[in-house]
């Protein structure tokens, strides 16, 4: 008996906690060893800790499990709580997902799933490494700035700039959130990129074996190269109305390599901006072919259709001073995307020291002076990137239902799915350029009548 009851004591000694360990207070198992559920609920619960033959881990609190040892987790590992899983050297869910669903939960992290991984939180996987096999990106600015996201499957981005400033690998990427893959440094994908949202791709580096522009001004600035995609039918979609458009920092450019098969498709004004540039030994293809034949300068066609510029090299010497341009162009791009990144780096820095001088203080008014503030600079900080019309809706499924009247601005319907079932109360021009914008929506004035209770679906453009 008396044994017993020293392995019991040498045990709690050594700060072992097994089965399944509920963490509900402040600090209540910071720097112990748990093992089986790992339940760290409350602030600071498991700061510290290590965790040895964990299955479950859940970091509920704030910044619950931050500095923690690094986590193999036999299944999920679920960081919620604000900054949950932040300075910890990796995540890996060896058969399972992680979800970090919190503000900056999982912030500069190494994230490894089986599964998958739920970035959810707004900024919850800012500048982290992943490697999974499917990638959900819903909160604002969750994945951005990546330095690598190796995914097996499909990367989904639906948050406002979710990927933008990221390096992704991917079967397929879905891109339908406002400047959801915006800039990004690097985008291989072996299959389809979906630029749906408004600016979806635009001054992304793309490698694709498809790319279905859609969204309104998607591939803007964007660079689309062959690269190794050899002896494959390389297709671009430019659907979107102005999905490529021409700016004074230029246009989409696209770079048929030697070997590669390239078409583009044009509709409407969506190769308005658009430089193909095709080299020996490479075979390019444009609908409309008129394209190909009278209007290589980048006029508008007899059917109304905007042409895109196309240059054919005549020689291997040609070849390279066309590359040369190129990356030249391309190089330029990147160059200008690395000012919204300082800002997000010096805002970060603002909220950090904001965050410290609280946590310096117990004066009650001073703190309250200070998070106001500090709340003060997050506001600042959502329309400083960017200034556009706050009653754009450039989001996807932004606007949902919502009922515009004159007393607000003309209908943007920009975003993917934008404006579903809304109701348009003037009479004027709606602009439903986003992909499947306005579907189910109803013109309450036609033609400056008064439709009535049946509510006909109205005949401003866009409408689907």
């Amino acid at each position: 008996m008396l044994s017993f009851l020293i392995i019991i004591y040498l045990s709690l000694l050594d700060g072992i906690l097994g089965q399944q360990e509920l963490c509900e207070d402040a600090f209540s198992c910071s720097g112990l060893t748990l093992s089986g559920e790992a339940l760290c609920y409350g602030f600071h619960s498991c700061v510290e800790s290590k965790f040895d033959d964990v299955n479950l881990v859940e970091c509920l609190g704030g910044e619950a499990c931050i500095g923690s040892r690094p986590i193999d987790a036999n299944d999920s590992i679920i960081c919620s709580g604000f900054k949950a899983c932040t300075k910890i050297r990796y995540l890996n869910s060896i058969n399972s997902s992680i979800k970090c669903t919190g503000d900056k939960s999982c912030e500069n992290g190494d994230l490894t799933a089986k599964r998958d991984i739920l970035c959810s939180g707004h900024s919850s996987c800012i500048r982290s490494k992943t490697e999974t096999r499917s990638l959900t990106c819903l909160g604002k600015k969750s994945c951005q700035q990546m330095s690598h996201a190796g995914v097996l499957s499909n990367a989904q981005c639906d948050g406002h700039a979710s990927c933008s400033t990221s390096t992704i690998v991917a079967d397929n990427i879905y891109c339908r959130g406002r400047q959801s893959c915006e800039k990004m440094k690097a985008l291989t994908v072996s299959d389809t990129a979906y630029g749906y949202g408004y600016r979806a791709l635009s001054g992304a580096a793309i490698s694709a074996k498809t790319v279905d522009a859609y969204g309104y001004r998607s591939i803007e600035q964007a660079k689309l190269d062959s690269g190794n995609l050899k002896n494959i039918e390389i297709i671009i979609n430019a659907y979107g109305y102005q999905a490529s458009i021409g700016s004074k920092k230029g246009g989409t450019d696209i770079l048929c390599r030697n070997s590669s098969l390239c078409t583009l498709n044009c509709k409407g004004d969506g190769c308005d901006g658009i430089t193909l540039t095709c080299s020996t030994g490479a075979l390019c293809n444009i609908s409309p072919i008129e394209c190909m034949v009278n209007h290589t300068d980048g006029s508008i066609s007899s059917q109304f259709i905007s042409c895109p510029q196309y240059i054919a090299s005549q020689s291997s010497q040609q070849d390279q001073l066309l590359i040369n341009g190129f990356v030249t162009r391309s190089d330029e791009v990147q160059s200008n995307l690395d000012y919204p990144q300082e800002i997000d780096e010096m805002m970060d820095e603002i909220e950090s020291q904001y965050e410290q001088l609280i946590s310096e203080t117990d004066d009650e008014d001073e703190i309250e002076q200070l998070s106001v503030y500090k709340q003060m600079e997050d506001e600042d900080d959502s329309v400083s990137k960017e200034l556009y019309n706050w009653e754009e809706c450039d989001d996807a499924l932004e606007c949902e239902g919502r009922l515009f009247n004159s007393s607000t601005p003309e209908g943007f319907c920009l975003g993917y799915m934008s404006c579903l079932n809304a109701e348009f109360d003037y009479d004027g021009d709606i602009q439903c350029f986003g992909y499947k914008a306005c579907m189910n929506a109803t013109q309450i004035y036609t033609s400056g009548t008064r439709s009535g209770t049946s509510r006909d679906t109205g005949t401003a453009k866009g409408f689907i």
